[in-house]
């Protein structure tokens, strides 16, 4: 079940978009090699993704273009992005 807030997104998400279409994810974490990796594993059809490093290089930030088929993929990405420790979403 939805909540009221994913509800709202999913319905922002679709008035701004036709699906599929392009959408940019952002995410910081901390610059581990296992955290990358299953960040980028939250994604299918090869995705154009960008790494920057931090100035300490303790952190990275990682940018995401991915062909999204519907609002409700975006969310699940999100969400299941959520279920990594130490990754905040932008």
């Amino acid at each position: 079940m939805e909540s009221g807030k994913n509800k709202k997104m999913i319905e922002l998400l679709d008035l701004e978009h036709s699906w599929p279409d392009n959408f940019l994810f952002k995410f910081i974490y901390l610059a581990d090699p296992i955290t990358e990796s299953k960040l980028k594993g939250l994604f299918s059809n090869k995705p154009e993704i960008s790494i920057k490093s931090s100035k300490k290089k303790n952190y990275n930030s990682m940018t995401v273009i991915h062909v999204a088929s519907s609002s409700t993929e975006v969310m699940e990405i999100y969400a299941n992005a959520a279920k990594i420790d130490g990754v905040i979403s932008l």
